[in-house]
Order: structure tokens, then sequence, then C-alpha cells
């Protein structure tokens, strides 16, 4: 599968005919969304699930840009981005590059990004993010353990994980982390980073997240954007006065 440009991806037909191998999607029954941000997070999800990463990671990455309320789109670009990175391939010639993110240049990079978009979202003391971020930095083995193991602690002591409920890490990796000394990355002190807002300085993604496009007016109505998506806002209701004085 060839990674194609943000432009293509969120034009309102994204995902669904950018490319031929893309997710199947039922056009009679679409993902519910308020918002052509969440509409994109939910098609975005659906693509993941069926293993097209290359093509969603870019939508989650975008709206993970957002900042507060969007951990989980972070946490399911650093899901993507192994699989993502075995689907790379160079990109088209008529890709445009001002469209596409820099990180999408090499399977590495993609791997560089899915970790960091995992560590913003375990800093800011997601339950899944850490758990799923300790398993990846496990399996990476090496200097990585240390890392591993104090994600593990932090999972088990958020208070988010005790409502979500359950425990996916395995009992065998916990062992052995618990192993681990508590040096780098695994040592004790923490204190969670707040999930800010990023500018990707990128237009495609600007353009989906309605980022720099503000209120205008056409004609006498004022037009708002809400996650890109535009409102008209209704007139006042005209007084008829045609009753009055005879009706001159």
């Amino acid at each position: 599968m060839k990674w194609h440009s943000l432009t293509l991806l969120f034009s309102f037909g994204f995902m669904v005919s950018s490319c031929s191998s893309n997710a199947s999607f039922d056009r009679k029954e679409p993902p519910a969304g308020g918002t052509r941000t969440e509409l994109a997070f939910q098609v975005a999800i659906r693509q993941a699930d069926q293993g097209y990463c290359a093509s969603a990671m870019p939508v989650f990455v975008c709206l993970a840009s957002q900042g507060n309320g969007w951990e989980v789109a972070a946490a399911r670009a650093g899901k993507c981005a192994p699989l993502a990175a075995k689907l790379w391939q160079e990109p088209d010639e008529d890709d445009d590059p001002d469209h596409n993110f820099k990180w999408q240049d090499s399977p590495q990079s993609i791997l560089t990004e899915g970790l960091r978009q995992y560590r913003r979202a375990a800093n800011a003391n997601w339950p899944q993010a850490q758990a799923a971020l300790a398993v990846q930095l496990y399996e990476t083995g090496g200097n990585s353990y240390a890392e591993a193991r104090h994600w593990m602690e932090r999972y088990d002591v958020n208070p988010r994980r005790k409502i979500y409920g359950g425990n996916i890490i395995p009992i065998s990796m916990r062992k052995y982390l618990s192993s681990i000394p508590k040096t780098g990355d695994g040592g004790v002190m923490w204190t969670p980073i707040p999930f800010v807002a990023e500018d990707l300085h990128n237009p495609s993604c600007n353009a989906l997240i309605g980022k720099g496009q503000g209120s205008r007016r056409q004609g006498t109505a004022k037009i708002e954007e809400d996650d890109g998506i535009e409102k008209i806002k209704p007139r006042p209701k005209r007084e008829d006065h045609s009753g009055e004085d005879g009706g001159h």
C-alpha cells in the first residue's frame, strides 16, 4: 500500500475512495459523527482495525495534535506504527510532499513517531497507552526494559485503569520487568505531563481540524466553524408590521 497524501485522506470522501485497497465502508450505514473530526476518527478506527494503518495513522496523528481530549488518537497512532512501518513503500511521484508528514519518509521514522505519540498519551496518564507502551518496549528489549517497567508500574497505579478494569499486561512480562533495576526512564519519580496541542504545520491536517479558519460572513448570515463543519447562524426573525396603521 502506498502512503497517500493527506489531501486525499481528508477530502470528504477520504479513506473511502482514496485508494482501492482501503477498508470497506458501508455507505448506507456510515459511522456516526457529529463533526468532521469525529467522523474521521471513527473511520480511521475502522481502517486500523482492518489492518490499513498506512492510511489511518496520519489521521490519528493529525487528530491527536488537537491536544486535551484526543489522547486516544495518539494511542491509536502508536498502536498503528509497527504495521504502518511494514506497509511502507516509496511515495508516488505525484504525491504532494507539502501534504505529507515528515515522519512518513521511512519505516524507522514511522516507528519513532509511533513511540512519540504513545509517550504523549502515556505521560498524560492515559492508561491504555501506558500498558501498550510497556508491552512494545518490552518486546523491543535491551535498553528499553527499564522504561517498560516504568510504564507498567504507572499503569498499575493509574486510577483510570481501575475504572476501565482489566489487565492487559501478561504475567510473564510482569515477572521479568519486576527484576529490572529502576534506572533512567524507569526511575520512580514521575509527574504527569498535560496533553497539549501541537502545530504540525500541515495544510491538510489544519483543514481537517478547522485550525486557522475563523468565522466569516457570507451575505448577512454569519458562518461559524466547529471542527471544520460549517454551520449557518439563523437570521433574526423579521417582525411583520403590515397590519399597523392600516397597512401603510
